[in-house]
């Protein structure tokens, strides 16, 4: 997260409910689209997200106080105008406490081990 205000971060994006489904994020550094599809502070680009299964992919601007925000806290996140009610977390794992760690840690496990889940985490 260091480098975010020069480069963006790109990452994968595991649907907590079907972690079997996995797409792609992008979050960077963008006062101006920081309002888009949101109210303010973390814009949301949700245009690559809709009538896929896998493969789907999302971009997030982060305002300069959100990005200071998750710096301090090691997590933010969001609820955006997705119809089916969907946020996004992210999370700075060198600032987190043991709790949201635990939480990021499961998603991680769920990136590395996709081909293995049961079929009914699809």
């Amino acid at each position: 997260m260091e480098n975010l205000p020069k480069k963006p971060a790109v990452g994968v994006l595991v649907k907590r409910d079907h972690p079997k489904r996995q797409g792609r994020i992008t979050i960077s550094i963008n006062e101006k689209r920081s309002t888009e599809n949101n109210s303010g502070g973390i814009g949301v680009d949700h245009s690559g997200y809709w009538g896929k299964k896998d493969g789907f992919e999302i971009e997030m601007f982060l305002s300069n106080s959100w990005y200071q925000m998750l710096r301090e806290r090691g997590s933010i996140g969001t609820r955006h105008n997705m119809y089916d009610g969907s946020e996004v977390q992210v999370h700075d794992k060198s600032r987190i406490d043991s709790m949201g760690l635990s939480s990021a840690e499961s998603y991680e496990w769920y990136r590395d081990e996709r081909d293995r889940l049961p079929a009914d985490f699809e």
